[in-house]
Formats: structure tokens, C-alpha cells, sequence
């Protein structure tokens, strides 16, 4: 599946102010080739890119992060876009992304030049993907999906089996999600699905990993040889 990019776009307004108008389009175009499209397109109303999302569903993940803000968080969406404090639709993009695979959140800074906009990578979010080996689990491993009471295989460090078919978490929870649990973007965080005995994998990851440390925390869970 193709990659492609959630940018947030703020309209560029004088005096500056701590409150802006943003916009959260979706794009395949990557930063460089998105950012001369938006400056030809909006000529008359600037407006430079603060940030983006990459992941293989954007599209889906736009239209979801439209709904959670205008449904959850009750901000209207005008044709001035959204009103924000930039540090709020940052920490909500950053928070976001931190419960999906495969997808990365980058802030952009922007610097102004002799009125010349000049856009750098300021802060990336990203969310190490999820693998076995992470919490301890060896192929042959049985964990339980979190509705029917579903039981599938670890087949690989990324993979599990079920009925023949071999497919990451993510997809996995895709095919074996039941039709009212389904979410409209299909951006499912796969660890927090499945069961090794009283814990999401998600929660043996938060108990046992740690990135930033070079020794496990807590106790292994005990698995198949």
C-alpha cells in the first residue's frame, strides 16, 4: 500500500498570533513537491505546512482526525478551518500517532526570511513497530484475539497465523474485527487486540520494553519452546 501524508496547513496571518487558523489536508505528494503545490494554490491567502503525518492510510486517518476533533473535542470546521493554539494541534497530532503502527508525526517550523517562508523538520513522533521479540514471544506462541475468542500463532517476529493465512497484527485485526467494532479508517493499533494470557500485548510491551533502556523490565512471560 502506498504511503502518503496528513499535513496540517495554517494560514499565515499578520500580526502573528498565538491563536491560528489550520486546515488538515491529505496528500501522496511528499513535503517538497506538497509544499509548492500549496504555495501556487493559495497565493492570494498564504498558507505554509506545519506539520505531517505519514502512514499508508491517509486518507482514512484525515477523515478520522476530522471526526475526533469536530465530534469529541466540538470544534466546528469553517471554511477558515480550524481554530487552534498551534501547541494544541500539535500535542493532538503527536498523541494520535502514538497509538498506530507504521506511522510517523513530524513538526514543522516555520522561519520567516525576508518574507520568504523557509520550512524545517522541527520535532518527529514515531512509534517503534511492534515485534515479538519485544515481550519474549517465540514462534508457536498462542495469543487470543480480543473478541470470539479467536486463537492465533505467532509465526514470525511481525507475523501470525489463523486458518491458513500468515498476516501482520494490524491486518489481521482487519479480517478478524467483527463488523460493529470496525472503525472507518482501519488504522488499528494490532498489539492492543490481541491477548497473552491477563494482558494486551501492547501492555506486556509497556511492562517489559523499554527503547531508551539496554535491560528488560519486569518478568518474561513464560511461552512455548
Amino acid at each position: 500500500m502506498q504511503e502518503g501524508f496528513v499535513y496540517i496547513l495554517k494560514k499565515v496571518e499578520e500580526p502573528k498570533q498565538d491563536v491560528g487558523h489550520y486546515y488538515i489536508r491529505s496528500s501522496k505528494f511528499g513535503l517538497e513537491d506538497y509544499s509548492q503545490k500549496v504555495q501556487d494554490e493559495y497565493r492570494n491567502t498564504p498558507r505554509e505546512i506545519r506539520g505531517y503525518i505519514k502512514s499508508p492510510k491517509y486518507q482514512e486517518l484525515r477523515e478520522t482526525l476530522i471526526q475526533l476533533i469536530t465530534k469529541v473535542f466540538s470544534i466546528e470546521q469553517s471554511e477558515e478551518g480550524f481554530i487552534f493554539k498551534h501547541e494544541q494541534i500539535v500535542e493532538l497530532f503527536s498523541l494520535f500517532v502514538r497509538f498506530m503502527d507504521n506511522s510517523e508525526f513530524v513538526e514543522i517550523q516555520a522561519k520567516e526570511t525576508n518574507q520568504v517562508i523557509e520550512q524545517k523538520p522541527k520535532r518527529t513522533t514515531t512509534r517503534e513497530r511492534f515485534c515479538f521479540s519485544m515481550i519474549d514471544l517465540k514462534v508457536g506462541a498462542k495469543i487470543k484475539f480480543k473478541y470470539n475468542n479467536i486463537v492465533v500463532t505467532v509465526a514470525s517476529d511481525n507475523t501470525v497465523s489463523y486458518q491458513g493465512k500468515e498476516l501482520k497484527l494490524s491486518p489481521m485485526v482487519e479480517c478478524l474485527i467483527p463488523e460493529q467494532y470496525k472503525i472507518k479508517s482501519g488504522a488499528y493499533q494490532g498489539s492492543k487486540y490481541f491477548y497473552y494470557k491477563d494482558k494486551t500485548l501492547d501492555d506486556w510491551r509497556k511492562f517489559l520494553y523499554d527503547p531508551k533502556q539496554t535491560k528488560r523490565r519486569g518478568r518474561k512471560p513464560k511461552t512455548a519452546k
